[in-house]
This record gives structure tokens, sequence and C-alpha cells, in this order.
């Protein structure tokens, strides 16, 4: 690997394992819930603790046991490369933690309350189950780091090199993980830190095709590898339109469009996404399993929509869906704000507004954000079911817009040192103080 990626790589870790560590100074408010099911603060000693959501315990289990996954109603069923990974990654710490475990098993015996429900899906010994919630931790900084990684392409991409100094961009991802998301779920066994992601890696699939015109063949395997995605979390779907869009749109404006071919094309890269779902389906179907996929059976989500045509009250459930969604959005403030102290800051100072690099005059790459903010808006303002952790998907975007505006031109010195000061102030906000939400109920859904 070349020195220059490997420093960077080494800055975007120090930068996860400094804000995810300082999680554990974080003050516990009232128990977070997730799904009706309380999470647990346990305190690792006056000053630390820990905030661990109750789905911790169900992965864990169905990664020691993965058999589970091939029962009836299981409820992770529709997620098992998530539950695969993590036992690929947990047998890996189990046997190549060997020589400690006298340690740790010492550890969990000298600190019973320590994953109390452990002992509820009991398989072999607490060491190997410790072994196992360390590899999703680890699952956990391999998402982050590729989420900074994305981020930081993204803004090269649309904005040219970073002009403003590494302390500040630092500072602006830092405020990124820094999200009330990762303060609840980094250190739980849990997918929800795949909100981050999914529209980061929604948006670079677009620079690939707008700018970087990727190939057919690329393009057939990258639909194959979102179709992978999806089976670790749905919210991957939302890379579908733009797969599809960019690439109608690419051969529309490159003049290389071939009329019902490139339809074709678009066809099979849906077939492809759609086909390792469909495997796994028809495996299940061939041992007398239906899948059982929670979102869909009990929370109705996207299905309310058709629930309600037939009985007439659409309308009325489509209000009350919106106002919940928009009660949703309590975890955006920080970015919202930062978005409008730039704004303030540019009006006063009279900066100018044009771009210092020539990306805008690829098609499409200007308003490839905006596509991507808009159809993840739609996406969960239909879902049907609704949550702080769900709707913060529109984070990252927001922090990609607030970057991209923020890189348009070197800022003075005078400049630089002010958004330190604020992005820092946000960051110690989200750190130790409760997230801003407007509706306790749907927070906690």
């Amino acid at each position: 690997m070349p020195p220059a990626k490997m420093k960077k790589i080494s800055l975007y870790l120090a930068i996860i394992f400094i804000t995810c560590g300082s999680f554990l100074f974080s003050p516990c408010w009232d128990a977070y819930t997730i799904e009706g099911e309380r999470s647990s603060c346990f305190a690792l000693n006056n000053q630390m603790r820990v905030v661990i959501c109750a789905d911790t315990y169900n992965f864990i289990w169905l990664a020691t046991e993965p058999s589970q996954l091939l029962k009836k109603n299981t409820y992770r069923q529709s997620r098992p490369l998530f539950v695969m990974a993590g036992r690929f990654v947990g047998l890996g710490v189990y046997y190549l933690s060997y020589p400690f475990h006298s340690k740790i098993d010492a550890f969990l015996k000298n600190n019973t309350s320590f994953l109390p429900q452990y002992y509820d899906y009991e398989t072999n010994t607490g060491t190997y189950f410790f072994c196992f919630y360390i590899g999703f931790l680890i699952i956990n900084v391999i998402i982050l780091l590729i989420c900074l990684l994305l981020f930081e392409k993204i803004v090269k991409a649309l904005s040219g090199e970073w002009k403003n100094g590494t302390l500040l961009f630092s500072l602006i991802l830092a405020v990124l993980l820094s999200h009330p998301v990762t303060k609840v779920f980094f250190w739980s066994v849990h997918q929800q830190l795949f909100n981050i992601l999914t529209p980061l890696l929604s948006v670079y699939i677009g620079i690939l095709i707008l700018k970087k015109r990727a190939g057919t063949k690329k393009l057939f395997l990258i639909s194959i590898g979102l179709g992978l995605l999806l089976l670790f979390y749905g919210n991957f779907l939302l890379a579908l339109p733009v797969l599809v869009g960019c690439y109608l749109y690419a051969e529309k404006k490159n003049g290389t469009n071939r009329g019902y071919a490139s339809l074709l094309y678009s066809l099979l890269f849906v077939i492809l996404f759609f086909l390792p779902a469909t495997i796994w389906i028809l495996y299940l179907k061939s041992i007398n399993v239906t899948i059982y996929n929670p979102e869909l059976v009990e929370y109705r989500q996207f299905i309310w929509i058709v629930d309600r045509l037939k009985e007439h009250s659409f309308l009325y459930f489509f209000w009350r869906k919106t106002l919940a969604f928009l009660f949703s959005t309590g975890t955006l403030f920080v970015p919202m704000v930062l978005l409008i102290i730039f704004l303030l800051w540019k009006k006063i100072s009279r900066q100018d507004v044009v771009y210092t690099n020539t990306s805008e005059n690829v098609p499409g790459l200007a308003r490839l954000v905006l596509f991507v903010l808009i159809e993840t808006v739609i996406f969960f303002w239909l879902l049907g079911y609704y949550a702080d952790r769900l709707t913060s998907s529109l984070a990252p975007l927001l922090m990609i817009i607030f970057a991209l505006m923020m890189n348009r031109k070197k800022l003075g010195k005078p400049a630089i040192v002010f958004f330190i000061l604020v992005l820092s102030g946000f960051f110690f906000y989200n750190i130790f103080v409760e997230p801003i939400y407007f509706s306790r109920s749907i927070f906690n859904s």
C-alpha cells in the first residue's frame, strides 16, 4: 500500500477511535429503546460507560448458531450476510485470541453485569460469545472507515482537492461520525451504521458512472455487489435507482444511447441486483422455509400503501405518516445548523460562489447529491415505519453539501479558525448532550 494511502487510513482510523472512544464518556440518558426493547447502559468505571442495544444479543446468538437462519420465522432471516460476516470475523477473533482466553474469562466473571442477557442465549462459553461481540465491533470500524473514504472521494470528485487544511476536514469527518446513530450503535451489534454508508455509497456509484464512466461489465459487477449488500441491510435498495438512473442519463448525454439495448442493460442491472436475494429465498423454499421479513410482515413497510388503498383510507394515513416522518428528523439538527451557519457567514463576508474546479462540467454530476437526497427523503417518507435512526440517513448527505460549499475556494485564516471552533463545538455537543428529538416515541422506535 502506498505510504500516502496508509497515512490517510491511519488518520481516519484515529478519527474513528477518538470519536467512538469519546462515546464511552457520554452520559447515559433515559434508556434508549429499539422496536420496544430497552438498551442497557453499563458502567465500566466511575467515568466510562457503554450503551448496548438489546438486539446485540440476538445478532451474536445467530452468529454463534447460524443454523437458526434456516428455521421458520427467524427474526433476522432476511439479513443473513450480516450474521455470517459477524460469524467469520468472530471466529477469527476467537482463534487469534486463544492465548488470552483465560484473562477474558476472568474479566467476564468479575464483571457479571456485562452483557447479562448472554446467559439467555448460552451456547458455549462467555469467552466465545465475547469474541463474537468484538468481531462485530471490528465490522463497525470497517463500515465507518469505508464511510470516511467515500466521503473524501465524493468531495474530491465534486469540488476538487480539499483546500482548507487537514484539521478542518478531519473535524467535518468527526462531526459526521459523532452523529447520534453512531453514538448509540457503535458499541452495539446492529445494522444502523449502514444508514451512514448507504447514501454515501449511492453518491459514489453515481460518480463512477457519470464521471469515471464505468463500463457495462463493471456495472454488472456493481449490481451483483449491491445485491449482496441487500442481504446485509434493506436500505441498500436506495442504490438501485442511482445505478439505473445515472446509467440511462450518461447514455443519453454522452450520445451513446442505444435505445432498447440501454433499457435491456438497465433491466439486467435490476435482475442482477435482486439475484442474490432471490437465490436465498429459493434456497429457503427448497427446505420448506418461507423467508420471514419483519419489515414487511410486522411493520408493513411500503405495503401499508396497498393496505390503505384497499381500505379507502390512504389520504388520512398518508397525512399521519407524513407528520410522523417530520417528527423523526430531530437528529438532522446539527448538519442543518452547520449549513445555515455557513450560508450566513458567506452572506456576511460576501464570499464568491464560483467553484475553483471543472467537475461540474460533467453532465448530471452537479445534481447527483440532490437526486440522492430527494430519493432518500421519498424512501423514508413512504416507508411507513418511522424512527430518527432511519431518517438520519439524510445527515451524511447534508454534511457532504456543507463540505462542498466550504471547498468552493480556499478560506482565509480567520474563517478557518471560526469553522474549527464551530465544528469542535458541535462535536462535543454530539458527544456529551442528549440528541434532539421531536417525539420520544418515534426517537425510540
